[in-house]
Formats: structure tokens, sequence, C-alpha cells
């Protein structure tokens, strides 16, 4: 491998490297705004996992591309750049699912897609047994920190409260009421 090329390499792959640490944030928002999100819905949520997870994908090239480098300069395999070729679309699936991970709220109840599947599941709100205010205490001050929606199959699903939440909790909680969803403290 001739010196011009590595330096491009090595510049794509740095370049790649750093854009995955920011760009996933704003990716991930316009991207899960354009085709996951509508009217009806309360509010939308972006679980962290999804930005993680999006990041991998984006680090993956790079992390190829390294690694291609530093073999090529030690042993010159002709035929390594066909693997390094070969594993860079394995970010693909990474990405698709960081971008597919997401739940929101509405009349119906939770509509959650997992990280690791593409396909949305609906919870409707008679289909919850019990629903867990988890708090936490710190320094003498106890925090509502998420909510532990517990399904009749008992399937969790992990909520954290934040602004958006807080906006609608009065109607989540009437809509557990409505559907005889018993709500516990776990302080």
């Amino acid at each position: 491998m001739d010196e011009r090329r590595r330096q491009i390499l090595l510049t794509i792959a740095i370049i790649l490297f750093i854009s995955s640490l920011l760009i996933p944030f704003v990716v991930v928002f316009l991207l899960q705004d354009l085709f996951f999100t509508d009217r009806s819905q309360w509010f939308f949520i972006t679980p962290t996992t999804a930005y993680i997870t999006f990041m991998a994908g984006m680090m993956w090239p790079a992390i190829v591309i390294f690694i291609h480098l530093l073999i090529q300069t030690k042993y010159n395999f002709k035929s390594y750049k066909w693997v390094s070729i070969a594993l860079i679309p394995l970010s693909i699936p990474v990405l698709l699912f960081g971008l597919t991970n997401y739940y929101y709220f509405d009349d119906q109840g939770i509509n959650y897609n997992h990280l690791t599947t593409t396909n949305q599941m609906t919870y409707e709100w008679d289909g919850f047994k019990e629903v867990e205010k988890i708090y936490s205490k710190e320094d003498g001050t106890t925090t509502l920190v998420e909510y532990r929606f517990l399904t009749k199959k008992d399937e969790e699903i992990f909520v954290p409260v934040n602004m958006d939440f807080r906006n609608y909790q009065s109607r989540i909680l009437k809509y557990l009421e409505e559907n005889k969803v018993k709500v516990i403290d776990s302080i």
C-alpha cells in the first residue's frame, strides 16, 4: 500500500471516529422525527441506548480501517483489503437497530421498539398488571427517576422520568387508573 493511500485511509478513519461521537445525536433525532413521530403521540422518547448503538455503528468502519492500516503496515497482506471491505457493512444492522429504538405514549398505551428488533410492540393500557414508581435518594432528597411498567405477560418496560414524561404523568396515571392497573411506590 502506498503512502498516499495510507494517509487518505487514516484521514477517513479519524473523521469517521470523531464524527461518530457527535453525529448520532443529530441523525437519530432527525430521522426518528421524520419517520416515526406523528400528532397522535403524546410524547416520543429516544432511549440513550439508541444513540450509543448508532454511535457504535458509525465507529465500526473507523475501527476496521485502523486495524486494516495496522495489519497492512506490519504484514502487507495483499488480500486483506477484501476482508476489511467485507467487515465494514456489518455496521448497517447496528445503525438500523439504533435508529429504530424508541418508545412513545398515546391513547392506546406504550408503543415500544426494542433495541434488538425493528418491529414496534404496542402495550395497551389494559395489558399492564402493575406500574412501579422508582425513586432515588441522594443527599437527603428523594427523586422520582423512572417508572417500571409490568405487563400481564411479565414483560418489563422502564421509562425514565424526564420533562416530557412529567408533562403527561397525570394523564398516564389517569389511563392506568381507568384500566385498574396497580401503581406502587418503591422508595
